[in-house]
Parts: C-alpha cells; structure tokens; sequence
C-alpha cells in the first residue's frame, strides 16, 4: 500500500471529514467553518511540501508519486484555498456542503494525476465529477445554475460511460487495466481493438479538457454556475486531466506515438481554431471565457506532442500560469454579478476603476502580451514544438493566437474607451482583493522570472 506516500491526499480526505463537522455542529459559525476550510488547505500545502521528495507506487501499483506529479498537486492545493476566499465574500452564507465537496474534488484531482490504473482513473475521474455536480447547482434560486448542472450531469455520465467501455475493451484485450500491464502487453502497431478502446477513453478525458467536440457544454456551465466555482473548474481540473493523459500517452502509449500523434496534432488544431472563432461571436463574458479556455487547451495539446523534458516543464509552466490568469479574471468579474454582458462594462474604467484595471490585466496576460506569464507560456510551448521540428504546429498556434488578442482587447477596449451608460455601484469583497493581488504577483513574477519554476519542475524529472 505504501501509505507514506500518500499522507497529503489522506491529509485532505481527513480534513473534509472535519469540515463537515464542523459545519454541521457550529452551522451559524459561517466565519469558523471559512476559516478552517482555509486552513486546511495551508497545512495540506506544507504537508505536500515536506513529503515533496518522496516518490513511488501505491495501492497496489494503481498510484504512482513523483516529484513532477507533486508539483501538480500543488496547483490544486494552491487553487482551492484561493476558491475559498472566493465563496467567503461572494456567498452570504456559503453552504457547508460546498467546502466538503471542495475538497472532495481536490482529492479526485490529486488521485486522477497520480493513476496508473485505467479503474483508478475512472473512480478519481468520478469523485471529481460528482463534487463538481454539487457546486455547479450551488445557486439553487437561479433557474441558469440548474439548467447547468443538468447539462454538465447528463454529459458527464455519457463520457464516464464511453470511458468506461473503452477500460472495458481494454481489460478483455490486455488481461488487466494495469498501466505496467498495457505497457508489456502492447503490440507492435494499433489494431481495431486498441484504436476503439484508446478512442472511447480519450472521449473521457476529451470532455474534461474540453477538446473539439466534447466542448460543448463548457459555455452554458460556464454562463449558469457561480464564477467562483467557475473560477475553481476552469483551471485545476484541466491540470489534473492534462497530468493523467501524459501518463497515458507518453507512459503508456509512447512507443505507439507515431500512430497516435497525427490524431493529438488534428486536436489541438480543430480545438484552436473552433474555441477562437467561437469567442469571437460571443458578447457574454463567461461564455466568451468558456470558449476561450478551449482554445487554451489546443494550445496546451501542442506541448504533448514533442516527448521531450522541455516539452513537459512547458506544460506544467502552462497550467500554472494559467490557473493565476483565470482565477484572477473570473474573481475580477465577481464583482458584477453573474448575467455579464460586454455591454455591462462599458465605462467601467471611469465608475470602478480598480476592477477595470484587474480585468485588464488579466485579459492582455490570457491574450499572451508580454510581459506577463500569459507571453512566456505560450512562447514556451511553441518552442519545445519548434526544437523537435513541429515548426508549422507552433506557427499556427502563433496565429491564433494573434486572433484570440482581437475578443481580449476588445474588452480593454470597451472599459476604457466607450461611455458609460449609467454608473454601476459594486459591492466591496476584501477576500476577493486578496485573491485577485495574490494571482496578479505571480502572473507578474513568471512572467519576469520563468526561470525560477522552470527549475523547479527541471528538478522534478
């Protein structure tokens, strides 16, 4: 079992069990139950720092640690103890089932990285899902957050089924749904049986890092959930899911990559190019953010394709940069409510000022204009493209995103530039500052400084 390994998921899993306690015994200490969700969160973190060296398998071979997957783990530690301070301004009285099932999908996350079992994925991939099911509907009042919740439901299922048939298919071809197993097993190239079984569980991952065309239903969550909770889906899931396909595909499936890169390239092309057309079109903020963030992922695919070290440091450097980017602009937008049209923000330079400058801000870093991390991340991930001489990839990449500048800065544009209709009067969240400064110092920071983390996860191989 090698228990040891895995005392900062325990940690987690423990402490959710303490913050429902508490919230059920002291349910009109809304503060007490904040702050030790908080701090639960802080301690995970230092807990996952001191045992950060520690690497090894687990659970009988159906979990595997290592230094580059705790870093990793750090993002979704980092990533739910800001979602915290979010629900503690933004929610009047903030259900005491949403800080449990905030840390029910931290541990899914740190599990579903970490699986080196097709049946481990699966069950970590449905812990995620499910706690994600609860905070999406949080808004029980608001029809648009039920009519979410029953899109993000019903696709989830339909994508765990599919996954599920291709583990399946996968256990019948190979004896076992072992990561080691597949990898001895493998024949020389694919036949019909492992293509259907690799399609149906890319279907599973497709739908959580929202590939070209399992990412429909990303713009309506988006629109219908609490922009915290968007805030929390947008960035740590897709880390998650993008650590456990690398395991897949370059642990697993890496002597088959020829055959299956032309599929990762047709991907991340379609998924650039459908995610900024889209945004293009959208005057809805958080639905021209959903689209937005698939076309991030096609950005992200790019660095799955070289196999290299460098390539890997750029994923990982992407994801972290932008989990800060997103939780910054969508804790930004959650002083205007949750219907926000372009049209909501005309002016808003001159009436609020301040969260004018922190959309902004995080708008030209997600359209990748230097020097924040937005432009060091993607200059990163087109050159580990352009070393193993994927040359045309990175420029297309490029290129769009040249396109995705344009729905960007049109927002910068129309806070700044165009009259404001009728004054708008912003309620005042402290924890939300925090958040919105705390994300801004490290979009900063690597930007000017990469070379810092970029150590950090060379170490880590």
């Amino acid at each position: 079992m090698n228990l040891y390994l895995f005392k900062p998921e325990i940690f987690i899993l423990l402490w959710s069990f303490i913050v429902l306690t508490i919230g059920i015994s002291f349910d009109k200490r809304e503060g007490l139950l904040k702050w030790v969700s908080f701090l639960g969160f802080l301690l995970a973190l230092i807990v996952n720092a001191f045992y950060f060296s520690l690497s090894g398998s687990g659970f009988f071979g159906m979990l595997k640690v290592t230094e580059y997957l705790r870093i990793f783990d750090l993002i979704f530690l980092f990533g739910g103890a800001l979602t915290v301070l979010l629900f503690a301004d933004y929610f009047t009285k903030t259900p005491v089932e949403a800080m449990f099932f905030l840390y029910t999908a931290t541990l899914g996350m740190m599990l579903f990285s970490k699986s080196t079992d097709l049946v481990m994925v699966f069950l970590s991939l449905e812990l995620l899902s499910f706690s994600l099911f609860y905070l999406i509907g949080l808004l029980k009042n608001w029809k648009g957050s039920q009519e979410a919740l029953l899109k993000f439901f019903v696709l989830a299922l339909f994508s765990s089924g599919l996954l599920l048939m291709g583990i399946t298919i996968v256990y019948g071809k190979f004896g076992g749904t072992s990561y080691r197993i597949i990898r001895a097993n493998l024949p020389d190239r694919l036949d019909p049986t492992l293509i259907v079984s690799i399609s149906f569980i890319l279907v599973g991952f497709g739908f959580k890092l929202l590939f070209v065309p399992f990412h429909l239903w990303a713009p309506d969550v988006f629109q219908g959930a609490p922009t915290p909770v968007v805030a929390f889906l947008t960035g740590a899931p897709k880390a998650a899911a993008f650590a456990a396909l690398l395991n897949l595909l370059r642990g697993v499936l890496g002597v088959l990559s020829q055959h299956w890169l032309s599929i990762v390239i047709t991907l991340s092309v379609l998924t650039m190019v459908a995610g900024n057309l889209a945004a293009l079109r959208e005057n809805n903020i958080k639905r021209m953010l959903a689209f937005s963030t698939v076309a991030h992922a096609g950005y992200i695919l790019i660095a799955l394709i070289p196999g290299t070290n460098f390539a890997r440091a750029s994923l990982l450097f992407y994801l972290v940069s932008y989990i800060f980017m997103t939780l910054g602009a969508f804790s930004s937008l959650s002083f205007m409510g949750e219907n926000i049209e372009l049209k909501d923000l005309r002016g808003l330079s001159h009436s609020n000022p301040k969260v004018a400058l922190f959309l902004a801000f995080f708008f030209i870093s997600l359209a990748g204009i230097p020097p924040t991390a937005g432009f060091i991340a993607k200059f990163q991930v087109f050159m580990a493209a352009i070393q193993k001489n994927h040359t045309w990839i990175a420029w297309f990449g490029f290129l769009n995103s040249v396109v995705a500048a344009y729905y960007y800065i049109r927002v910068v544009v129309v806070m700044y530039m165009e009259p404001e209709e009728e004054p708008k009067e912003l309620p005042e969240f402290p924890w939300i500052y925090s958040v919105i400064l705390v994300c801004i110092f490290f979009v900063i920071v690597l930007g000017v400084y990469p070379s810092g983390l970029m150590r950090l996860i060379n170490s880590s191989f």
